[in-house]
């Protein structure tokens, strides 16, 4: 591994399961759709819920704004995030996205997940 997550070697019974999720996702603001998808990832990660990654392809990026907000995860990796413009509405900091994961979590580059308490995923 070239760039393997530190998160690992200190906790080694951390888990972050990543799988295709094999049914149709949807993102919805406001009655508008953000994304919508059958390509999803489902992030299984121990000690929080669930998790679903949208193929940044399969998302209305228009509607996207890069938020100057960062986080860390010593798992997965630096995240990015990015606030949803619909109409005049601004929701801030709706979504994260790994744009360079950690080698373990490899499979999360180009795609993006939206927090469910300011969007509706269907």
């Amino acid at each position: 591994m070239t760039n393997p997550a530190p998160g690992f070697k200190e906790n080694p019974y951390h888990k972050v399961e990543i799988s295709p999720l094999n049914r149709k996702v949807q993102i919805h603001s406001q009655g508008v759709t953000i994304a919508s998808t059958d390509k999803a990832l489902s992030v299984k990660e121990s000690g929080l819920p669930e998790v679903f990654y949208i193929p940044f392809d399969d998302v209305k990026q228009k509607m996207l704004i890069e938020s100057k907000t960062t986080s860390y995860c010593p798992f997965k990796g630096q995240a990015s995030y990015w606030s949803i413009q619909v109409d005049s509405n601004n929701i801030s900091d709706a979504a994260w996205q790994y744009k360079d994961p950690y080698d373990e979590c490899r499979f999360l580059k180009g795609h993006i997940a939206f927090y469910s308490s300011k969007v509706d995923i269907i």
